[in-house]
C-alpha cells in the first residue's frame, strides 16, 4: 500500500513517533469503521483500517464529516460550546 510506504519513509527520516492514524472517507462508515456503501470509491463492506493495522499502524476510519465535527468540537469554534450544529455541504448535505 503506497500510503503506508510513505508513512514508513517519514518515520525513518524523522524522530516523530506516530501513535495512531485517523482517516476520513467520504462514504457511509459503520461504527466499526467499515466502509458500507460506495459512492466515491469502489469499496463495499471494506475494512480500510485493517489494511493499515496489518502494517503496524493503529488506525481509526470514520466519515470525513464526523471527523470534521470532532475537529471543530475539540480544536475549533466548538471547543467552548456544549451543543452546536455542523452542516457540511459537499457532494451531498450532511
Amino acid at each position: 500500500m503506497e500510503t503506508t510506504n510513505l508513512i514508513n519513509k517519514f518515520k525513518s527520516q524523522t524522530n516523530f513517533k506516530i501513535k495512531k492514524i485517523g482517516i476520513g472517507v467520504p462514504e457511509l462508515i459503520t461504527n466499526k469503521g467499515i466502509i458500507r456503501d460506495q459512492y466515491n470509491f469502489k469499496w463495499h463492506n471494506f475494512d480500510l483500517s485493517k489494511k493499515f493495522n496489518k502494517n503496524g499502524f493503529l488506525t481509526k476510519v470514520d466519515s470525513d464529516v464526523r471527523n470534521a465535527i470532532r475537529a471543530e468540537k475539540y480544536y475549533g469554534h466548538g471547543h467552548k460550546i456544549d451543543n452546536f450544529i455542523y452542516i457540511n455541504i459537499g457532494t451531498g448535505l450532511s
